[in-house]
């Protein structure tokens, strides 16, 4: 999804209609894209398409998502 959003140049419009009041929601890896880096999915979605970089829109202050989030002590720590 990163690579499509950034290939198309979606990301800068949605960008700019976030900046300009607009109100974006996104599910899954969706809400992902939303934040500072989609790494927090990497567990569930291998980079199969040599993705090299993985900062997506951050609109959310510099958060992160994680998505289907389960507390297991074998997660690393954020």
């Amino acid at each position: 999804m990163l690579k499509d959003l950034k290939e198309s140049r979606i990301d800068e419009v949605l960008k700019a209609y976030y900046r300009n009041g607009g109100i974006i929601n996104g599910g899954s890896a969706g809400a992902i894209i939303l934040g500072k880096d989609i790494m927090t999915s990497a567990h569930m979605d291998p980079n199969s398409i040599g993705l090299e970089e993985s900062h997506p829109l951050n609109l959310l202050k510099d958060h992160t998502i994680w998505c289907h989030f389960k507390s297991t002590r074998s997660l690393v720590r954020l």
